[in-house]
């Protein structure tokens, strides 16, 4: 009996000592703690980011298609133009097909089945780049923390030295890791979910990767260069800048769930339930 129960003793003990083994080879050494503490600005020199950032303008890069021309050289009636005319991406054989998939339904006045239509948190990129894109910075040492709206989502951009997760868990945000190049914050994400879109309604697919590169452009406007690379959907990385303005406004609480009544069902086709809320037909019973 005493034998057993020395045994299990010695049993804990080396559970105990490989969790904490564990727990501190998760932690940045350091020589990458130092490294990141003198390429960081001094915790008096960080850039000023406070207030409310809103997208300066939405949209796709690149020109509309010009409308085809009809018999005798007269312009056909231009088709309706959507946000996806003009986009050149190197797509894939894949990426193609979802494109044309989308485009149509646009051209079409159908309503285009994005996440943002289920309330599912879009995710990066596109909940920097979206065109409700709206967030505040909050800087802490070894971190700089995104609070964005819709959906009130948090991204956490560690810039403690650590080194990007080589096998994380997929969510809508990722594994974001940073440092900082003077006043500009430089970020790498992985880790997101195949079904993030980088463009409105086409997913990246498995081994999406963001990069970015955030900095002031001038006193109230925010610059971030983005590529985006997504092996599944296109075969060269996707590159675009946003501007953003800054706003002393407090930002919002916004939650897409709330009122939800748009039932779209992945065809592009409008479908409204029109049943009272309960609470609705209880009271009027």
């Amino acid at each position: 009996m005493r034998g057993s129960r020395r045994l299990i003793g010695r049993l804990s003990a080396c559970i105990l000592m490989a969790a904490s083994g564990a727990l501190l080879a998760q932690q940045p050494g350091p020589a990458a703690a130092t490294a990141a503490s003198a390429a960081a600005p001094a915790r008096g020199s960080l850039p000023d980011w406070s207030g409310t950032w809103e997208l300066e303008r939405a949209g796709f890069p690149g020109p509309a298609a010009a409308p085809p021309s009809g018999p005798g050289g007269t312009r056909a009636a231009p088709a309706r133009r959507t946000p996806y005319d003009g986009l050149v991406l190197a797509w894939t054989p894949k990426g193609k097909r979802k494109f044309e998939q989308i485009r149509a339904i646009a051209a079409a006045g159908g309503d285009v089945p994005s996440r943002s239509y289920q309330c599912i948190p879009v995710g990066v990129p596109m909940v920097v780049a979206g065109v409700e894109a709206e967030f505040e910075f909050l800087f802490s040492p070894g971190r700089v923390t995104m609070l964005l709206s819709p959906n009130n989502e948090t991204r956490r951009i560690y810039t403690d030295g650590r080194p990007q997760d080589s096998d994380p868990d997929t969510s809508f945000d990722g594994s974001s890791v940073g440092h900082w190049e003077g006043q500009t914050l430089v970020v790498d994400t992985v880790g997101l979910d195949p079904k993030n879109e980088f463009i409105y309604a086409i997913p990246g697919g498995k081994h999406m990767h963001v990069s970015e590169r955030m900095f002031l452009k001038g006193p109230d406007s925010l610059q971030i260069d983005t590529v985006i690379e997504a092996p599944e959907m296109i075969s060269e990385p996707y590159r675009y800048t946003k501007t953003y303005r800054r706003t002393r406004r407090p930002m919002l609480e916004a939650y897409c769930a709330q009122n939800n009544r748009d039932l779209n069902d992945q065809t592009g086709r409008q479908q409204v339930d029109l049943t009272p809320p309960s609470d609705l037909t209880s009271s009027s019973e």
